[in-house]
């Protein structure tokens, strides 16, 4: 097997062992409406959580692009500050940025979608909340902090192994 069919098989399990220890970690706690129905949030929210997943990625790209500016920038200042001489980095240096920078633009999309959510939601808000807590088998706002960290925390050593392999 290819390195890149071994990558896919972790990928997937890694994905199937997160939700599983999401579902531990964030049991859901969604308190339904008396008057309503799961079909019924169903019926109102199901096209909101498909229209905040495409909002997420529409500001998100735009805004991985940024950082990728930003942090190639960084590391090329940071490369320039330890060489008296100029010299060119790799071609493939300014690719390894694109990993932080996409990390870093999901986590901005995905806030973006979810402070647009609760405006143009208003009070209907914990009724969405409810309804994506039982459609996802998980408590979304406290995965979503955790979501928040670990990328963070993930883009903060991605930033910090990629300054210190130009040395």
């Amino acid at each position: 097997m290819g390195p890149l069919i071994i990558g896919a098989i972790a990928a997937v399990c890694g994905m199937l062992l997160t939700f599983k220890l999401f579902d531990q970690l964030f049991p859901v706690k969604a308190v339904m409406p008396a008057d309503t129905s799961f079909a019924e949030l169903k019926s109102r929210y199901q096209k909101w959580t498909l229209r905040l997943a495409v909002l997420m990625l529409a500001v998100a790209v735009p805004l991985s692009s940024v950082f990728w500016f930003l942090l190639k920038g960084l590391a090329n200042w940071h490369a320039g500050r330890l060489w008296a001489v100029e010299a060119a980095l790799p071609a493939g240096v300014g690719a390894y940025w694109l990993i932080p920078a996409f990390l870093l633009g999901l986590a901005g999309g995905a806030v973006a979608a979810m402070w647009t959510a609760q405006r143009l939601l208003g009070g209907r808000y914990s009724e969405f909340l409810a309804y994506w807590s039982l459609s996802s088998g998980l408590n979304p706002a406290r995965a979503n902090v955790l979501a928040f960290q670990a990328c963070n925390i993930i883009c903060a050593g991605l930033i910090f192994i990629g300054l210190r392999a130009e040395l």
